[in-house]
C-alpha cells in the first residue's frame, strides 16, 4: 500500500511593503506582494500555506476590516489577476477586486493591533490547484494608515508537496 505524506519546503518570504499603507475606504487601494514562483520554488510542490502580520496604527480609528486576497497568473507569469504584476507595489483594482481570491477577512478593532494571519491554503482558494505564479493583495480602512514599524508586517508561504511512501 503506497501513502502520501505531506513534505514542507522551508518558509520564504513576499516582499510585500504594508509599513504605513493608506487606509481605503472602498478597499480597492492597497498593496500586492511580490510574485511566489512554483515553476522553480519548490519543485512538484501542489499547495502554498500562506500567513503573515499586520499592525494597525495606534490610531486607528473605526473597527473595520482588513481585506487579504489572492491574485495569479494564468498563463505562467504574463498577465496576472485585476492588472497585478510581479513585484511588490500599490494596486488599485476598482472594480476588479472581484477577480481576485479572497483569503480571508480580518475583523479590525480600535487602536493598535497585531493580527495574525493564517496558514491559509493557496491551492484551496483556487479551488485545489496552486497557479504556477500567485500573490498576495491587501487592503483595509481602519481609519488611517497600518503602523509605520518594520516589524510589525510580514507575509510568508511554505510549499507543500506529496512524497509516496
Amino acid at each position: 500500500m503506497t501513502t502520501a505524506t505531506p513534505i514542507y519546503g522551508a518558509v520564504s518570504t513576499l516582499p510585500l511593503s504594508t509599513y504605513a499603507l493608506a487606509h481605503s475606504s472602498t478597499l480597492d487601494l492597497g498593496r500586492q506582494s511580490a510574485v511566489a514562483d512554483n515553476t522553480s520554488a519548490f519543485d512538484d510542490a501542489i499547495d502554498a500555506l500562506v500567513g503573515g502580520i499586520f499592525t494597525t496604527s495606534t490610531s486607528a480609528s473605526t473597527q473595520r476590516q482588513i481585506e487579504v486576497w489572492s491574485f495569479g497568473s494564468w498563463n505562467n507569469g504574463s498577465t496576472f489577476t485585476a492588472g497585478a504584476s510581479t513585484v511588490d507595489a500599490s494596486l488599485n483594482v476598482s472594480s476588479m477586486k472581484t477577480l481576485m481570491k479572497l483569503v480571508t477577512i480580518i475583523p479590525a478593532m480600535q487602536g493598535q493591533c497585531t493580527y495574525s494571519w493564517g496558514p491559509f491554503s493557496v491551492a484551496q482558494v483556487y479551488g485545489g490547484l496552486l497557479p504556477t505564479k500567485w500573490g498576495i493583495f491587501i487592503t483595509h480602512n481602519t481609519g488611517v494608515s497600518s503602523q509605520i514599524l518594520a516589524g510589525g508586517h510580514n507575509l510568508s508561504y511554505i510549499p507543500v508537496k506529496f512524497e509516496s511512501n
